[in-house]
C-alpha cells in the first residue's frame, strides 16, 4: 500500500475496514461535481490528516471519475453506517492516492495492491436514467468484496475489469477461527467490527469482462454475461498479526486462494460449483458455458 513499503506489505492492503463520514440525506453527484474528503489514518499511535480527491468528471488523480451525463446518488443509513451508492451511467474507478505527512511525507497508493470494499459499502451499478447502457472501467484498480459488502451490476451496464475477489469469509485466522477479522497486538487478539457469517455479495445481471476473479457469483436476470480471460483462481494475501500494534514491525501474512464459482444447472437444480476460463451466460438462474 505505501508506495515506499511496497516489497514490506507483499501486496496486502494495511487497512481493510473504513468508512465515510457523509450526511445521511441522499446525496446527488451531478457530472461537473468535485467533491474532497477529509482523511485520518490512524496509525503508530498518531493521527495522520490529509484530503483526498474522491470524486472529479476528468482527473486521474480522483478516486472516481463520472461520464458525461452520469450520475453518483449517494445515502448513509444512520444506524449502521451502511453507504449505499447508485451509479448511473458511465464511470472509471481510478487507484486512490494521498499524501500522509508523519515525520516525512509518505505516498499511499493502491495501484500496487487490492483495494478493500467493506462492509459499509453497498455498491450498485445502473443504466444511465434515460436509459442508456452505460459502461464501467475497473481496469486501473483491482477491488475485493470483504465480507458484508455488496455489489450489484444491472442489465444494461458494461463492465471492464482486470481483478475482483469475493470473500465468503475472512482469511485471517486465530484458533481456527476463519471468519473473524482482527490482529493480535502481543499475543491478545483484536477482532474488528464486522456482519459475522455474511459473505459478500456479487451479483452480476450485466456484462462482466475480467482477467481474474475468485469467488461466488449470483445472477438474477437471463441474458448476463461473464467473460473470464486470465484466472477463475484468486490469490488472497491479508495482514494476519502485528507486534506491538506497529504496522512497520514485520507483520505475518496468511495467503489463502478463492476459486470461481457459478450457479449451474445440474439435473433441473442450481447448484454452485468451480468454474473454468471461459465466456458464460444466465439463463433460468444459472449460467452456461458459451460454446461455438
Amino acid at each position: 500500500m505505501y508506495n515506499k513499503f511496497t516489497e514490506y506489505n507483499g501486496g496486502a492492503s494495511p487497512f481493510n475496514r473504513f468508512f465515510c463520514l457523509n450526511i445521511f440525506a441522499k446525496t446527488i453527484h451531478n457530472p461537473s461535481s468535485k467533491f474532497n474528503g477529509y482523511v485520518d489514518l490512524y496509525a503508530n499511535s498518531a493521527h495522520n490528516e490529509s484530503i483526498i480527491k474522491l470524486i472529479a468528471t476528468s482527473d486521474n488523480e480522483s478516486l472516481i471519475n463520472l461520464a458525461s451525463n452520469a450520475i453518483l446518488e449517494t445515502k448513509v443509513n444512520r444506524e449502521t453506517l451502511v453507504n449505499t451508492m447508485d451509479f448511473y451511467g458511465s464511470f472509471t474507478l481510478n487507484a486512490l492516492s494521498l499524501q500522509l505527512n508523519y515525520i516525512t511525507t509518505i505516498n499511499i497508493g493502491t495501484e500496487n495492491v487490492v483495494l478493500p470494499i467493506s462492509w459499509y459499502f453497498n455498491v450498485n451499478m445502473h443504466e444511465f436514467k434515460d436509459g442508456n447502457a452505460s459502461t464501467v472501467d475497473l481496469t486501473k484498480q483491482g477491488i475485493k468484496l470483504l465480507p458484508g459488502a455488496k455489489m450489484i451490476i444491472d442489465s444494461g451496464v458494461t463492465v471492464d475489469a482486470k481483478y475482483i475477489t469475493i470473500y465468503e469469509s475472512f482469511p485471517t485466522s486465530k484458533e481456527n477461527n476463519s471468519d473473524r477479522v482482527g490482529y493480535t497486538v502481543n499475543g491478545e487478539w483484536i477482532a474488528y467490527e464486522k456482519a459475522h457469517n455474511v459473505p459478500a455479495q456479487f451479483v452480476l445481471n450485466g456484462k462482466l469482462s475480467i482477467a481474474t476473479i475468485g469467488g461466488k457469483v449470483m445472477v438474477e436476470e437471463d441474458g448476463a454475461i461473464l467473460s473470464v480471460t486470465g484466472s477463475t483462481l484468486a490469490i488472497v494475501r491479508e495482514i494476519d498479526s502485528v507486534s506491538d500494534g506497529f504496522l512497520s514491525d514485520n507483520p505475518s501474512f496468511k495467503s489463502s486462494k478463492i476459486s470461481l464459482t457459478l450457479p449451474t444447472l445440474s439435473e433441473g437444480k442450481v447448484v454452485y460449483t468451480e468454474s473454468a476460463v471461459g465466456e458464460y451466460v444466465s439463463s433460468n438462474g444459472a449460467f452456461a458455458l458459451k460454446t461455438n
